[in-house]
């Protein structure tokens, strides 16, 4: 992220809270819910479940439809001329599981239920944002890209070194649910939705630790003396602000 020197201290603290609740949603909409850890367990009867472990890098997208006026109130939350540009993304994983309900003849209509198949995407979409008010191919527009392009080069390392984490982990946590309560038949719907949220709440714990890591060495390049830099380089800033 680039401001302009005059607001660094004041944005970078903004720039904290801006980047976190995003993935605050995230971690909170998977509520944890506990397998009872007291209920009789059935072993599975057919081996593990098949997981297909994807790792997707999105397309880098460009945006440049905002002035730097507009930047600030979307991304900042306030109404100052002084974000020159944005750029980073978040880590995410997608996860859907496959279930069913093993009938069991222990003559109490108890069923089993076996995670048949996992599927997980661990995700990063890479985004730049550039002021519309540096024409591209301008000595300010290229100074904010290749600023932006750092920010682009840690996120897709970030995401190359943590797949093999999110995989690990995904992995363990399917492993522990090898085994699962029995359930009567009108318990297993309630059941394979606690078995989801549960599996997604210790992935979020992950996620959060990789997205943490991310911001970290993101926050590393937004220096004052990066960015006085980079606002040395060129010499019309303040007249394309005003524009």
């Amino acid at each position: 992220m680039l401001f302009e020197m005059k607001k660094i201290t004041r944005r970078l603290s903004i720039k904290v809270i801006r980047c976190i609740p995003a993935f605050i949603v995230v971690l909170f909409c998977f509520v944890s819910f506990s397998i009872d850890a007291q209920a009789q367990l059935c072993a599975r009867e057919d081996g593990n479940p098949q997981i297909i472990f994807k790792s997707t890098l999105s397309t880098l997208e460009y945006v440049r439809e905002d002035s730097s006026d507009e930047l600030s109130q979307k991304h900042s939350g306030m109404a100052v001329s002084d974000v020159l540009g944005l750029a980073g993304g978040n880590l995410d994983m997608t996860l859907s599981l496959e279930m069913s309900g093993v009938a069991q003849n222990r003559g109490k209509n108890l069923y089993c239920i076996q995670i048949k198949k996992v599927f997980a995407d661990f995700i990063a979409n890479p985004v730049i944002y550039i002021a519309s008010n540096f024409a591209r191919g301008s000595c300010e527009y290229n100074a904010v890209l290749k600023h932006e392009e750092l920010h682009i080069d840690i996120l897709e390392r970030a995401h190359d070194e943590g797949k093999g984490r999110a995989r690990d982990a995904l992995y363990e946590i399917i492993r522990e649910r090898s085994a699962l309560p029995y359930v009567s038949l009108g318990a297993l719907d309630k059941q394979k939705n606690m078995i989801m949220h549960d599996i997604r709440a210790k992935l979020d714990v992950v996620m959060h630790e990789l997205q943490q890591d991310l911001f970290e060495k993101q926050r590393e390049i937004d220096t004052y003396q990066s960015y006085a830099t980079i606002l040395s380089q060129c010499k019309g800033w303040e007249k394309k602000l005003n524009e």
